[in-house]
């Protein structure tokens, strides 16, 4: 059986891509191809022995008239390309994952009559899936309150794939390998897999208020902002460790006593697998719907959130120093994200493919 997956954009659209490709893989279940504008993917698939195909990136931009035009050929140029290997290919099943760079393959598809399924990562279904969720014949979804935005007997709530590769380490042996000291409060500031410039500049003005309480920071900056975080802390004389980005993220989360994040389908997964409290500070634009992902959590007490326009210094220290002082609340946080959660997720995506051929 042919299985061709198509991803792109942020790894919030790729990982879950990736992990179902892993399962499909170690179990021969099928021939796996991938399609996708990311070129900086062509190494880990090589090392997967999977066969990808690389395609323009297909966004379209609407800040101007040329810049409008430019992306309508590129997207024109994708389709073309996705039809060619589709004809090239003949697969029995396609999927895509969501965003502008899955939709030029799994529009293909459609038209020649291949079966098709998208795979949707936040609780509002963006507007390439939904566009062709009229078209494909499954849709498969993250949170099942997805099913009150989008009635179609088409959707099957399968949660969202998280890396294949992440596991639950003993605290004290992800504080050793990170150079960081046990017993002291730790937390992890990241803004998902491109950094995010506002978490970065109002969290090191929130610890420059409280730096004389007891903690210490692990940070995954994105790259941009890497040297100013970096130069904070030296200054400062906090305990910390800053990345720009990191694949082990296993180590990180395993440290953490709180996390401060966007709020991003894959985030979320992770958040919930690590039982991990949270303070959620969701993207402002794409829609916004990173707020509907983040109320699936602060709905039930698993974290709290900030509006993006209403975070300044203030609030955030408030927060932070709120938590080092009552940890308890931490931990009836932590007990409720231990409420029982299903983590087979790449298996129930990998079961939906396999029975559309």
């Amino acid at each position: 059986m042919k299985i061709v997956i198509s991803a792109g954009g942020t790894y919030g659209h790729i990982n879950p891509a990736l992990s179902l490709t892993a399962v499909l893989k170690k179990n021969n279940l099928a021939q796996i191809f991938f399609v996708s504008p990311n070129k900086e993917l062509e190494g880990k698939l090589l090392r997967q022995n999977i066969k990808a195909y690389f395609i323009v990136n297909p966004k379209i931009r609407m800040n101007s008239a040329l810049a409008f035009i430019h992306s309508l050929v590129s997207l024109i140029t994708a389709v073309c390309a996705c039809f060619y290997i589709l004809l090239k290919l003949k697969p029995h099943v396609v999927v895509g994952f969501g965003g502008y760079a899955a939709f030029p393959l799994v529009f293909s598809a459609c038209i020649l009559g291949i079966p098709a399924a998208i795979h949707e990562q936040n609780v509002v279904i963006g507007k390439a899936n939904r566009f062709l969720s009229y078209f494909v014949r499954k849709v498969l979804v993250s949170f099942p309150e997805t099913k009150e935005l989008l009635k179609s007997k088409k959707l099957v709530v399968t949660g969202n794939p998280i890396r294949q590769d992440l596991r639950i380490i003993a605290k004290y042996e992800a504080l050793k390998y990170l150079g960081l000291s046990d017993g002291v409060f730790t937390v992890l500031v990241m803004g998902g897999s491109l950094g995010a410039h506002k978490i970065n500049e109002k969290f090191t003005e929130a610890i420059a208020r409280i730096k004389d309480m007891a903690f210490q920071v692990i940070h995954i900056s994105g790259k941009d902002d890497f040297e100013f975080i970096r130069n904070f802390y030296n200054k400062i004389g906090l305990k910390n460790c800053v990345y720009t980005f990191c694949e082990e993220i296993s180590y990180f989360f395993s440290a953490a006593d709180l996390i401060i994040a966007r709020a991003g389908g894959s985030t979320i997964a992770e958040i919930s697998y690590f039982k991990i409290p949270a303070i959620l500070i969701p993207y402002p634009y794409a829609g916004a719907h990173q707020a509907e992902n983040a109320k699936t959590l602060t709905i039930s007490g698993k974290a709290v959130m900030i509006d993006d326009e209403n975070l300044n210094t203030e609030i955030l220290s408030g927060y932070l120093k709120d938590f080092i002082l009552h940890q308890e609340k931490l931990a009836e946080m932590k007990k409720r994200l231990s409420e029982k959660n299903n983590f087979d997720c790449a298996e129930k995506v990998a079961k939906e493919v396999l029975s559309l051929r």
